[in-house]
């Protein structure tokens, strides 16, 4: 039973990492730009992987730039509420800000990302580990729950893919072997 157990996991595993690698297959050198402009900004905040993979996870790094239902905008999808709460002295809360703000995100990827790492720092001094930081970043206070524990999983496994495949062809391309 219990090798059962470890076979159907085992495989699980495989068949979601040949899942992210069909996907990634598929992604254009803008995409791939956009991974390696998350990965590059994320550095001064040890946030690099987690950067990249949730843009990977929110807009198909780049492709897809606007959540209506979620009120998130820009290649992280960050919360529009969020940018607004965080930035009162600079915006005040209205339709057309909002619109504006969401625009921004949507048009200045270093606004984005900035405000993306915004986020994720806030997060990564409230919790202990990096899934519940992964998890915070989707649910916020309701990261326990199973759809931000998901988002969280998967975006674990978009960084192994990315440190296994991108980031190594990266280097390898660029002349680097370590």
């Amino acid at each position: 039973m219990i090798k059962r157990i470890a076979f159907i996991l085992m495989l699980t595993g495989f068949l979601q990492s040949q899942g992210l690698k069909n996907q990634y297959d598929f992604f254009t050198e803008s995409q791939k730009e956009v991974l390696n402009f998350a990965y590059d900004y994320g550095r001064d905040h040890d946030l690099s992987y987690s950067l990249a993979a949730i843009a990977w996870q929110e807009s198909q790094a780049g492709l897809f730039l606007i959540d209506f239902q979620g009120q998130t905008a820009g290649i992280w999808h960050v919360s529009v509420d969020g940018v607004i709460n965080r930035n009162q002295k600079m915006y005040k809360d209205t339709p057309f800000i909002r619109n504006l703000v969401a625009q921004k995100l949507m048009n200045n990827r270093k606004f984005c990302a900035k405000e993306a790492v915004k986020e994720l720092l806030y997060w990564k001094n409230k919790r202990s580990n990096w899934v519940d930081i992964w998890a915070s970043y989707n649910g916020g206070y309701n990261y326990e729950s199973r759809q931000a524990q998901r988002y969280a999983r998967e975006v674990a496994e978009k960084i192994k893919f990315l440190k296994k495949y991108h980031f190594n062809q990266q280097k390898e391309k660029n002349g680097k072997t370590n």
